[in-house]
C-alpha cells in the first residue's frame, strides 16, 4: 500500500479529533482501536526519527 504524507496526516489528525472528545457517541471498543491505531503510528514515528537521526550521524562522521 502506499499512502501519501498529506494523506496520512489526515487520517491521523482525524483520529486524534475523535480519540480527544469529539461530540458523539463512539462504542468503547472502536475508541480504544483508535486510541491503538494513534499509539502504534506514534511509535512507528519515533522510530523512523531516530532512524533518521542515526543515518544522519552516520553520514556527518564520514
Amino acid at each position: 500500500m502506499t499512502i501519501h504524507p498529506f494523506e496520512l496526516a489526515s487520517l491521523i489528525t482525524a483520529v486524534r479529533w475523535v480519540v480527544e472528545g469529539t461530540p458523539g457517541e463512539l462504542t468503547d471498543e472502536a475508541l480504544t482501536r483508535l486510541r491503538q491505531v494513534l499509539a502504534n503510528y506514534e511509535v512507528a514515528s519515533r522510530r523512523m526519527a531516530q532512524a533518521g537521526n542515526n543515518q544522519g550521524a552516520g553520514e556527518q562522521a564520514a
